[in-house]
């Protein structure tokens, strides 16, 4: 039960940084972010397509 309501509290505080922090800044600033984070993301996983094909090693 402990560990549920540490999680909730750490997802709870997530939203409401990420909601004040796209309140107090510019709007191209928040477009930047999601855009990076959009970029970053696809680029993870192609990443990690590429790694499991060519260099993950077979037991």
């Amino acid at each position: 039960m402990k560990k549920k309501l540490i999680i909730a509290a750490i997802v709870i505080a997530i939203i409401v940084g990420v909601m004040l922090y796209m309140h107090y800044t510019p709007f191209w600033v928040n477009l930047t972010t999601v855009v990076s984070f959009g970029v970053g993301a696809v680029v993870g996983w192609v990443a990690h397509m590429v790694y499991n094909k060519y260099f993950r090693k077979e037991k």
